[in-house]
């Protein structure tokens, strides 16, 4: 969600609000706080052993903070470094690690564990899309097929941002020529002076995800035409007066 403008967040909510489904965009947390707050007030839910530690296990999607998320708590909560590896590629946690503390009162500890992804993948452009956003590793798919893809998503988004960051003139659809055009930008070659394509390929997926060739909605076909499809079945379900 970070790499999408505050307007798309609002859409998707109304998507799924469209759909019946109550959704939680940046407010989960203290959504959540005062559930379990509730809960504990009403004896809703009451720990058999209350002066135990709570533990927590994090799961979700390779590369999307889960790790960070750990070592930002412990940092707020205990004024501690990191406890647990990060990085920019998926797979840095392996297994699931042994509990790490977050926080004194109450004592509470973490359970980080590696990213799971779903054994089915509904098509390629939804593969493309998670390769794009990191949650394969690059060289599974190919850093070629990834920065070619995201080309075509930053033009079919109109996001000419990386026209001027590369140093072209035009918007293009020729990854060969952006590429070549990035490469000489990096002054990567390789022998004999040839233009080092895999450089230049790993140095724009990275310029994407850091959020330099700006905010992109991957799903935004997928979004409008939902919505037009539920519009289409409302107007189906409102009577005609006349």
């Amino acid at each position: 969600m970070d790499l999408i403008g505050t307007a798309k967040q609002q859409e998707i909510l109304r998507h799924l609000e469209d759909d019946g489904t109550r959704a939680y965009l940046l407010i989960v947390i203290p959504t959540a706080l005062e559930a379990i707050k509730d809960a504990e007030y009403e004896g809703t839910y009451i720990r058999p052993e209350p002066d135990k530690p709570y533990n927590v296990l994090i799961c979700g999607l390779p590369n999307t903070g889960k790790s960070s998320l750990i070592n930002s708590l412990r940092r707020k909560y205990m004024r501690k470094g990191k406890a647990t590896k990060i990085g920019a590629v998926p797979g840095i946690t392996r297994s699931i690690q042994e509990r790490i503390k977050v926080c004194d009162e109450p004592v509470t500890y973490m359970y980080d564990t590696p990213g799971v992804v779903a054994p089915y993948i509904a098509s390629a452009e939804v593969g493309m899309k998670l390769a794009l956003i990191g949650c394969f590793k690059d060289h599974i798919v190919g850093e070629e097929l990834i920065a070619d893809y995201l080309l075509y998503t930053l033009n079919r988004a109109r996001r000419f941002e990386y026209v001027e960051t590369i140093g072209l003139t035009n918007p293009s659809d020729n990854i060969n020529f952006v590429m070549r055009q990035l490469a000489s930008e990096l002054d990567a070659t390789i022998a004999g002076g040839i233009p080092d394509y895999h450089v230049a390929n790993v140095h724009f997926i990275k310029r994407f995800r850091r959020g330099d060739l700006g905010r992109v909605l991957l799903d935004r076909e997928q979004l409008t035409e939902r919505r037009q499809q539920f519009l289409l079945s409302e107007q189906k379900r409102t009577p005609i007066v006349g």
